[in-house]
């Protein structure tokens, strides 16, 4: 579909300086008016490590932006995000030596979840992720309460319903002791949060 492809083509040429690959993908467990977004670093792979795939519903003729300007603005931010975060995943892995470095060290947990639920756990327990996850969160709050102080956002954080990858690592680790993640990631949302520049929100 030429409006795809045009679509997929902008983003790319727009992202390729920081070696992203973009793709644009069906999903049939998408409605009409719905889209995900995701991002992988490759961590083994030299050029272009980043990957962001742009899902829209197998029910919609082709991928396009919102007609209603809000929602459109926010898949942009949704973009950004995602793209900025797989960033911090390549500054990260360029400190490393491939060779000897664990991409998997994580803070341990006693729990007994099993399955997709101790994955979870383990993936957003990881180092890397808590500070990938922490500027996710520091823009977020920049977005979505942009005239209140952040650093009370910060304080009272779990009051604020709208900070969707806080209320990720809330439902993930429900149930667990995780005092220990739970303070790194505020210490890496504080660390962000003098840094993040974000859209206004309309």
């Amino acid at each position: 579909c030429m409006l795809k492809s045009t679509i997929g083509t902008q983003l790319q040429d727009a992202l390729k300086p920081f070696g992203v690959i973009v793709k644009i993908e069906r999903n049939s467990r998408l409605s009409p008016n719905r889209k995900w977004i995701k991002g992988f670093f490759v961590w083994s792979r030299i050029h272009k490590p980043i990957e962001v795939i742009l899902e829209f519903s197998t029910e919609s003729p082709y991928f396009d932006w919102d007609v209603d300007q809000a929602r459109k603005e926010r898949t942009f931010f949704y973009l950004s995000q995602t793209v900025q975060h797989e960033l911090i995943h390549k500054a990260q892995n360029s400190r490393r030596d491939p060779n000897t470095y664990f991409h998997d060290l994580y803070i341990p947990i006693n729990h007994r979840k099993k399955g997709a639920a101790k994955d979870a756990i383990e993936y957003l327990s990881m180092l890397d992720e808590i500070d990938s996850y922490g500027h996710d969160i520091a823009m977020e709050i920049m977005y979505h309460y942009p005239k209140k102080d952040p650093y009370e956002v910060l304080r009272n954080i779990k009051s604020y319903k709208l900070l969707k990858s806080y209320r990720y690592y809330l439902s993930v680790f429900k149930g667990t002791r995780w005092k220990d993640v739970h303070d790194r990631l505020l210490k890496k949302i504080n660390k962000w949060l003098p840094y993040v520049t974000v859209m206004e929100k309309p």
